[in-house]
């Protein structure tokens, strides 16, 4: 039983460690133009014009091509923005800092619906394994115990761990399946 127990373990754990491959370069089409976004350098790119960009919860920085830069600053009470005294982006044919924002809003994961293969295969694992335990606990027993005695029977108290382990990895798996649904 603790062999399977640690078998199973061992196989979520590795298994919720995979996960689809993200891509670091996203093209989003907005208004008519086309933007592609790097998340790893921090760059949005339009029309051969690369902006930086850097980001924290609630606020950012977008620093263009010219080395002028725009910052915005989101509260409860609204949003700010501010721009460096040489900011001219209509000299420079530069696109305007909320047009970025709401570009770099729109690239950001939303949830795509995805699922977690591997969190999802161990939850099912879990789930089996669990239904198993939870439902023939004599036979749990006998592959786990019984097979080394002639004539042997598992006690009541025995039993009932084999079906509680058996229940609660049945809730542990189906928290798993219900979690490889959600949006990332």
């Amino acid at each position: 039983m603790r062999r399977m127990l640690c078998l199973a373990l061992v196989l979520l754990l590795s298994l919720c460690a995979c996960s689809s491959e993200d891509r670091p370069e996203q093209e989003i089409e907005y208004k008519g133009s086309l933007y592609t976004i790097n998340m790893e350098d921090g760059t949005i790119t339009s029309g051969g014009q690369v902006y930086r960009y850097e980001q924290s919860p609630g606020s950012g920085t977008f620093t263009y091509p010219d080395g002028s830069t725009c910052w915005w600053s989101r509260r409860d009470d609204g949003e700010l923005w501010g721009c460096s005294d040489d900011h001219d982006p209509e000299a420079g044919g530069y696109v305007d800092g909320y047009t970025l924002l709401d570009v770099l809003e729109a690239a950001e994961p939303q949830g795509t619906g995805d699922t977690n293969g591997g969190q999802l295969l161990a939850g099912l694992l879990f789930l089996a394994i669990g239904a198993f335990n939870a439902v023939s606990p004599i036979r749990v027993w006998e592959l786990s115990h019984g097979w080394r005695f002639k004539n042997a029977e598992p006690s009541d108290a025995v039993l009932a761990v084999y079906r509680i382990v058996g229940i609660a990895a049945c809730v542990i798996g189906a928290l798993l399946v219900l979690l490889a649904f959600r949006p990332v």
